[in-house]
Parts: C-alpha cells; structure tokens; sequence
C-alpha cells in the first residue's frame, strides 16, 4: 500500500515543482443551489480520497506504524485537499482567493459538512473573470478493481480521477482527485458530471507499472451512490 501512496506523492511533487515558479491568483465565490453565499467551503485544485496525505508544511504524513496505516485505510473516500497550501475557504459572502499552479484546469470546492460541492473551469492565463462555483449534493461512487488475473487483487493500485480535457489547452492537467485503493475498493465524494478514471498497478518494488485501466463514467445526481461495479486492469507486460 505505501509503496503505491509514495509513487503518487512523488507524481504530485513533481508536477508542483515544474510549476514552482508559475502560479497565479484566482478569485471567485461559492453559492448554493439558491443562488445565496455557502461560507466555510474548502476550494482546491486537486483533492485526495484518502483523508489528509501531507502535512502543513506540504510533506508526507508518517504511516510507518500499524497504528497511522489502520487509520489511513479509515479515511477510505475521505475527501481533502492534497496539500494544505493549495487550498482556499470561502468567507461569510462566499468569496475566496487562491493560488494556483497555472497547469491545472479545473477547481472544486465542498462545503464543511462534506454533502454538497461544484466544479469551474479555471479562466484561461491573462483572463480573470470572477469564477463561480455552484455545489450540489456530492455523489458517493465506489468499485472494486481487480485483475488482470480474474479475482486477483493488489494493495498497490492508484487512481485518478480526471475530468474531461479542454480541447484549448492541450497541456493543462486534468487531475482532479487522487485515491489509492485499499483491498482493490476505491470510493470518492464528487459532484454531478462526466469523469475519467485512471488506474494503475505497481511492482511491489514501484520499478514498473504492471496494469492500467482508463474509463469514463457520469454522475447525473438522481442518486445519492453510484457502484461502477468490478473493473478489470489490462496486463502491461507483453
């Protein structure tokens, strides 16, 4: 398991660190379905499905003991920003200001109670309109990933969660949501839309990546769960 988390801690840290030196700032204001200001809303660019990962200080938190790596499976669908520096909260009139790598394209806010949020697009570098960011109830969607040996199961797999890419800017990322699965589950908290899940097998000793599995899925919000049900990884050893 913590070698699959350390391989995604290093993914992150590598596309901040290409980004170090281009940020900008993005203001905006977070509303409710009745159109009326929603306070103390987290607003970030990238969000982890397994609780807090970094410190404040933006460093990996300790899951060397029995006791951190038990709580670490707990917080399974546990929604919070990746770093604790990229983040923003909304204040009593729902306006909030952040800083942002300019790669990103996407931001997501959920409320304090962690039952409604939304998404924006990021306006485009040298454009800054106010963002606006609408929540909804937030949709629980899980699966179990398994393969590519039927019934096979591994404590190393990733997943991303993206969403759908803006033909304008081709290099921009998508990454929206990182997620290590525990026992071949996954689960995560997002807002009604159209997503890509990226997933992915480690070696035991993080030196390749043994299977893959891309697929979209849509969440609509008539229901409050969606179960995408068993996904199977394709084989990357030829």
């Amino acid at each position: 398991m913590l070698g699959g988390l350390l391989l995604g801690l290093s993914l992150f840290f590598c596309i901040n660190a290409a980004n170090a030196a281009e940020s900008r700032v993005v203001e905006g204001r977070v509303i409710g379905a009745d159109g009326q200001a929603v306070s103390g809303a987290i607003i970030s660019q990238f969000w982890s499905a397994n609780g807090t990962l970094l410190d404040k200080d933006d460093k990996p938190i300790d899951l060397t003991t029995v006791e951190a790596q038990q709580a670490y499976r707990r917080r399974l669908g546990q929604m919070a920003p990746f770093s604790q520096r990229r983040q923003a909260v909304s204040d009593a009139e729902g306006r909030f200001s952040i800083e942002l790598p300019v790669s990103f394209q996407t931001l997501m806010a959920i409320d304090a109670e962690q039952g409604r949020g939304g998404l924006a697009m990021i306006p485009k570098d040298g454009d800054r309109p106010e963002v606006r960011i609408r929540l909804e109830p937030l949709v629980r969607v899980q699966g179990t990933l398994e393969g590519p040996l039927p019934g096979k199961r591994s404590e190393s797999i990733n997943l991303c969660i993206e969403t759908p890419g803006d033909l304008t800017r081709p290099l921009h990322t998508r990454r929206l949501v990182f997620s290590e699965s525990h026992e071949g589950r996954f689960m995560a908290s997002l807002p009604p839309g159209r997503y890509l899940l990226d997933a992915y097998e480690l070696a035991s000793d993080d030196s390749r990546q043994l299977s893959e599995l891309e697929t979209e899925f849509e969440l609509t919000g008539e229901t409050a769960e969606v179960d995408l049900g068993r996904l199977s990884l394709a084989s990357r050893i030829k």
